[in-house]
């Protein structure tokens, strides 16, 4: 779209025409899972904004398009934290100074909050002032994953774009083109990513993740074992793996949602295609209804993992819940 591979456009078109119609507001929030693509819309808004073809902004030819999309224009400001964990009150006081200076270039100076989170309490007061009263050609772009993690009189002076996640077949076509894997692997990454384009490209990318995926499978085979010991085997396992607790989790889930479309004879369902195998053995050893059990307990471990449960812990008392469930099952 207009030069930049975006993957909102219905969202972005309404903005782009504001802006060459003058009718823009100072100050936005673009809100959205991480990696669904917002910082590439922010740049596409910034190349409108400062694009010295009114009528046809962005134009992609002028140099101040040339400039804002090699990231060298000086009146389009990225703010990160860079090697910080926050953005301080110290940062934002040059920032604000900053603001009062006219543009450089352009009739518009734009300022992009990168990661809008990482701006403290203090950082965020510091700036109301800025954009409660702000010079004409200034315009903020807050990106951010929830909103809520901005104060509420910030909030309530920006306008709001929520990006939903972008469907899988799209992100699975964008997969296609910019990468050499199978097909199954994208279509994978694409589902796992929770609609999250640039999330997918880094899942294709992380050996890690592969390993993970393997072993995990293992593990969850182990949970669902009737035999009790192979719940302390589970347990371990997710101890080992306690830095990405939640990601196995959500492996485990995707397992057991597959295998429970092969029980229901649909595997064009299946998301795990490169381990249909695998999943149709265990799902013919399991059974449709304790595989809904499962699930249910996988998921009320989800929650517990993010209440900082101990990791070890939950899987052993997910894996006790399972086969406790199975037992009584058999009893009855």
């Amino acid at each position: 779209m207009y030069g930049r591979e975006i993957f909102h456009e219905k969202l972005m078109e309404p903005l782009i025409l504001s802006s060459r119609e003058g009718r823009i507001a100072s100050s936005y929030i673009f809100e959205g899972a991480e990696g669904v693509g917002k910082m590439r819309a922010a740049l596409l808004f910034a190349d409108a904004l400062v694009c010295q073809n009114r009528v046809s902004a962005p134009c992609g030819k002028c140099p101040a398009c040339l400039r804002s999309r090699a990231g060298t224009h000086p009146d389009v400001v990225t703010v990160t934290s860079g090697n910080k964990k926050t953005v301080g009150v110290e940062r934002i006081r040059e920032l604000t100074a900053e603001v009062q200076l006219r543009p450089f270039y352009s009739q518009r100076k734009v300022y992009i909050f990168e990661d809008a989170s990482s701006l403290t309490e203090g950082a965020q007061n510091a700036l109301l002032k800025t954009i409660e009263e702000p010079p004409d050609y200034a315009v903020f772009i807050f990106i951010t994953a929830d909103k809520s993690s901005l104060l509420p009189t910030v909030r309530s002076r920006c306008v709001t774009l929520h990006f939903p996640p972008v469907e899988s077949g799209r992100v699975v076509r964008y997969l296609r083109e910019h990468h050499d894997e199978p097909e199954e692997r994208l279509r994978f990454a694409a589902v796992f990513s929770g609609g999250a384009p640039e999330r997918a490209e880094r899942i294709l990318s992380d050996e890690e993740l592969e390993r993970l995926r393997n072993e995990s499978l293992d593990a969850l085979s182990k949970l669902l074992s009737s035999k009790l010991v192979h719940a302390y085997d589970a347990a371990e396992f997710f101890e080992r793996e306690k830095e990405r607790a939640e990601q196995v989790i959500e492996l485990w889930l995707l397992y057991l949602r597959d295998m429970l479309c092969i029980s229901c004879d649909d595997e064009k369902a299946v998301i795990n295609t490169d381990k249909l195998p695998r999943l149709k053995k265990a799902a013919a050893a399991v059974g449709e209804r304790k595989l809904t059990r499962a699930i249910e307990e996988t998921l009320l471990a989800a929650q517990m993992q993010k209440r900082y449960v101990n990791p070890r812990a939950n899987a052993l008392s997910l894996a006790i819940r399972i086969k406790r469930a199975d037992m009584k099952r058999n009893r009855g």
